[in-house]
């Protein structure tokens, strides 16, 4: 995903006819426009893509039930599975590339055990 904030980049509201925020863009349409919450998100994608949801084949491997999920895997997503796979708990991450931000930015300060790095 990607995310602009439209204060910085009017152009970019401009250009999509922004009304509302948040505005969600799949494939470059738009896809969903003001408050909405990630059960209604999932389910307008079931519609649109009912394939997802189609019965796996019985030979493809499955994980299984997980205790804990953390979206995304910047340093507070990673100190997040950290910690709770210290505490026994099974733990999934889904992420674009671990490290997150870090790869990203000229100062980093909530990096685990790291009080600043640049």
């Amino acid at each position: 995903n990607e995310m602009i904030d439209g204060a910085l980049f009017q152009e970019q509201v401009e250009a999509n006819n922004i009304q509302g925020v948040p505005a969600v863009f799949l494939n470059g349409k738009p896809f969903a426009n003001g408050l909405i919450d990630t059960a209604k998100l999932i389910e307008k994608l079931q519609e649109q893509f009912p394939d997802l949801l189609s019965e796996a084949d019985d030979d493809a491997e499955q994980l299984g039930q997980q205790d804990v999920t953390i979206i995304g895997a910047g340093p507070a997503g990673v100190a997040a599975a950290i910690y709770t796979a210290r505490k026994g708990l099974k733990v999934t991450m889904v992420a674009d590339r671990i490290g997150g931000q870090v790869k990203d930015t000229q100062d980093i300060e909530n990096l685990i055990s790291v009080p600043l790095t640049t």
